[in-house]
């Protein structure tokens, strides 16, 4: 599984991604904001910036990408690739075994495949795009066992917080743009994991902070 490592996903292409095609005018329509987004830069290889309705809106495109990729993970089927060289472990209790067989079924829904190899586990396919080491993934997928009901939700918050793009990731202006107007699109402005997805400042505040009229 680690040759996925040397093959970093192209964000414009990843399931959910962000839709470079989205206008300014269909964008206006879908945000809650209901302006039109420009793009006005980025900084620190972390943040988006935009300029909507007299504000500049400063979005965290990891943030931002990741719950896009949550949303849509969580409305449509998980895809699922199978490994070249499908990792096998061993469990630490009888419990991780009964958690496991009975999960087998669900794990599978989640493009996560698994077998019994004797006495040890196999992992056969796991979510396209997946980029944790064996270990990590394993113990991933272990926890699960205590996520109760939700064990779908954290799953889908796990793949996308490893598949969403990362701080220094190189997006050209179009692709910044069109993930800005997703993200301002968004229902929910908060990531999986509960951080915000972006802020704003108006242009009376940045004005009165320079002390400019």
């Amino acid at each position: 599984m680690e040759a996925l490592l040397d093959n970093p996903p192209d964000f414009t292409a990843l399931p959910g991604c962000f839709n470079e095609n989205v206008s300014a005018e269909s964008a206006a329509e879908q945000t809650p904001l209901y302006g039109v987004p420009r793009y006005a830069g980025s900084i620190f290889g972390v943040f988006i910036l935009v300029e909507m309705n007299d504000k500049l809106f400063i979005i965290d495109k990891h943030a931002a990408h990741e719950r896009i990729l949550y949303d849509r993970f969580l409305s449509e089927p998980v895809p699922v690739q199978e490994l070249l060289v499908p990792v096998t472990f061993n469990t630490e209790s009888a419990e991780d075994d009964r958690f496991l067989e009975a999960k087998r079924e669900e794990l599978s829904g989640m493009a996560v495949v698994i077998s019994r190899d004797g006495n040890s586990w196999r992992i056969d396919a796991l979510p396209a795009g997946w980029r944790l080491s064996d270990a990590e993934t394993v113990k991933k997928i272990l926890d699960l066992r205590n996520a109760g009901e939700n064990m779908a939700e954290r799953w889908a918050a796990t793949i996308c917080c490893h598949t969403a793009m990362r701080d220094g990731d190189c997006l050209d202006n179009a692709a910044a743009l069109a993930l800005a107007k997703e993200a301002l699109a968004l229902p929910d402005r908060r990531c999986p994991h509960g951080r915000p997805i972006w802020t704003e400042i108006s242009r009376d505040a940045l004005f009165k902070a320079v002390k400019r009229t």
